[in-house]
């Protein structure tokens, strides 16, 4: 037989194996498509969710008790974050969320954050009270040196605008950590 020509088998073999390939990209591209599907979902969610907050009574607004109460509040929109995010949850002067705001958008494992951005956001939702949320898309929710450092940053910055900031939330995989509960970045 000449090098050019196949064999009935090898056709076989070949054209199953093309099949094999096609079948498992099509079911990767099926997954991925439920994936966009559920992040826009959980997206749609999270918009209704801001618009309600902007049309409620301020006795029908979520209460922030705890470090709990914020985390699960942002966790299943921060969760399917694909990139990193820090958001700034606005509350009044009985802890009620008034607004949650999406500060900044970074790469898959860091944000560059500049203080004054921030405090810019707070003091045009005329915030008397702020924590800082971001996430980790690695799903590890341990904070970095710079989530600490950016906090320490952050909470001076607010004793001197008299706004209290109660916490630094780092979330990820459905877990998330507090920095004042562990003592960074706070004094």
């Amino acid at each position: 037989m000449r090098s050019d020509e196949s064999s009935p088998t090898m056709v076989a073999q070949l054209t199953l194996l093309d099949f094999t390939d096609n079948a498992t990209v099509h079911q990767q591209k099926q997954r991925e498509s439920r994936i966009q599907k559920r992040i826009r979902e959980i997206q749609e969610q999270y918009q209704k969710f801001q618009q309600d907050l902007e049309t409620a009574k301020a006795s029908e607004l979520p209460t922030i008790n705890c470090p709990a109460d914020a985390a699960n509040l942002v966790m299943p929109a921060m969760s399917v974050l694909q990139r990193e995010e820090l958001w700034l949850m606005v509350l009044n002067t009985r802890n009620r969320v008034k607004a949650i705001v999406k500060i900044y958008q970074g790469s898959a494992n860091s944000s560059q954050i500049k203080i004054a951005e921030i405090l810019r956001a707070a003091l045009l939702k005329d915030a008397q009270a702020v924590l800082l949320i971001h996430n980790h898309p690695s799903t590890d929710v341990a904070p970095s040196a710079d989530d600490v450092s950016v906090t320490r940053a952050f909470v001076r910055a607010c004793e001197l605008l008299d706004i209290t900031c109660l916490d630094h939330i780092v979330v990820g995989g459905g877990k998330y950590t507090s920095l004042k509960e562990r003592g960074l970045g706070f004094s």
